[in-house]
C-alpha cells in the first residue's frame, strides 16, 4: 500500500516534464507601409495680367500738300486721333528755316504760306514770309521737325523732295526711314503736290497738280 503513492508520484513528474514539438516563432517583418506622406502640390498660376495700353490717343503731324509759287504754301496735318501743339517744331528747307506755333485737332491743317495768306485756304494760316525759302517748282524740299535739331534722325517726323534727290536733308529723312535714298516726285511742270496716303514715305505717295 505504500508504493502506490510512490508510483504514482513518479508518473505525475514524468508528465509535467514532457513536451511536444516546440512551436516555430514566425516573426513577420514589420511593413514599410508606416505613416503615408504623400506631398502636397501646390499649383501656382500665376495671374495674367494683360495691360493695354491705353488708347488715349496721338496727334500725327504730317506734311499733306506744297504749292509753288510766289503765293505757295505747306500745308500740315494731324493725321492723328488726339489734339497736340506745333509750339517749338520747325519746317526746313535747308538752310533756311521757319518755327512753328499753335495747335492742331485730329484731321485739321494749318497752312504756312511763303508770301500773303491766300484767301482761299479754310483753317489756321501762318505767314512765313519767305523764311524757309521759296517753294520752287523745279526742285526743292522740306522737312517737318518736332524741334530744332535738324541733322537727327530722331527730330525729323516728315519728309518730301521734288525735282531731285540728294538735298540738304534727304539723307536724314532716310536714316529716319521717311524717304527713300534717290527718291523724288517728278514735278516738271506742276503747280502743287498732294500727298494721297495718310503718312506719306515716299514719292509714290504724292501726286502732283
Amino acid at each position: 500500500m505504500k508504493k502506490l503513492p510512490i508510483l504514482l508520484l513518479f508518473a505525475l513528474l514524468i508528465t509535467s516534464c514532457g513536451g511536444g514539438e516546440a512551436g516555430t516563432d514566425a516573426t513577420d517583418e514589420p511593413g514599410t507601409t508606416g505613416p503615408t506622406t504623400t506631398a502636397a502640390t501646390t499649383t501656382t498660376t500665376a495671374a495674367t495680367t494683360t495691360t493695354e495700353a491705353a488708347v488715349s490717343g496721338d496727334p500725327n503731324f504730317v506734311l499733306s500738300e506744297i504749292k509753288f509759287g510766289s503765293d505757295g504754301y505747306v500745308a500740315i496735318t494731324n493725321q492723328g486721333d488726339a489734339a497736340g501743339s506745333l509750339d517749338g517744331w520747325q519746317l526746313c528747307q535747308r538752310p533756311r528755316y521757319f518755327r512753328l506755333e499753335g495747335e492742331l485737332g485730329p484731321g485739321e491743317t494749318v497752312f504756312v504760306t511763303v508770301g500773303a495768306p491766300g484767301s482761299e485756304l479754310a483753317g489756321q494760316v501762318l505767314n512765313a514770309s519767305g523764311k524757309f525759302g521759296e517753294l520752287d517748282a523745279a526742285s526743292g524740299e522740306i522737312g517737318l521737325y518736332r524741334d530744332s535739331s535738324f541733322d537727327s534722325s530722331d527730330s525729323i517726323v516728315s519728309y518730301v523732295e521734288w525735282g531731285e534727290s540728294g538735298h540738304g536733308r534727304s539723307s536724314t529723312a532716310a536714316a529716319a526711314g521717311l524717304w527713300p535714298t534717290g527718291d523724288f516726285v517728278d514735278s516738271a511742270g506742276a503747280g502743287l503736290l498732294a500727298a494721297t496716303a495718310a503718312v506719306p514715305a515716299g514719292a509714290g505717295d504724292w501726286s502732283t497738280g
